[in-house]
């Protein structure tokens, strides 16, 4: 599932690939990325901070590309933006949430955390639309135990 290659090695190999003439056959560079790559969606793979891939994912994949649907605004990506509001209202229910329960998908949960800052600091301050107010000190309390990314997402709010 890991053919382990130290991260030097690594570099040198992309960078000889790299200054190889344009690539003609696209399969021998699909090939190779998919040799070297750590292999998820093996049985034998027990892996960190990563889920295994579902097969279907390639053709959902390939069709989210495809179409390069935006969703920041509602027009952008109409589709993607409906359903990702079924998905989340659902999953909260499921939850035992009630219906007016919602929320957001993200690429994972680094951003997931920021975003649920970006959220709790919105809903408590005026920051979105005025900025900080003089005084004002927002903090992020948590314990020793609080994952890495949440100081970083601090830190790019600008807590310091």
């Amino acid at each position: 599932a890991i053919s382990w290659q130290h991260p030097e090695e690594q570099l040198k190999y992309w960078q000889h690939d790299f200054s190889k003439p344009t690539l003609e056959e696209p399969m021998e560079l699909f090939t190779d990325v998919m040799e070297k790559s750590v292999q998820v969606h093996r049985r034998k793979y027990l892996g960190h901070q990563t889920t295994p891939t579902l097969p279907v994912t390639v053709l959902s994949g390939a069709l989210i590309s495809l179409l390069n649907q935006g969703m920041g605004v509602y027009e952008m990506g109409m589709v993607g933006n409906t359903l990702e509001k079924i998905l989340t209202e659902d999953l909260a229910q499921t939850l035992g949430y009630s219906v007016e329960a919602s929320g957001f998908v993200t690429s994972g949960g680094s951003l997931g955390n920021l975003t649920a800052l970006l959220a709790a600091r919105a809903a408590v301050t005026k920051v979105w639309r005025k900025g900080y107010e003089e005084g004002l000190k927002p903090a992020v309390l948590v314990s020793d135990e609080a994952h890495y990314c949440i100081d970083r997402a601090a830190r790019i709010m600008g807590f310091g």
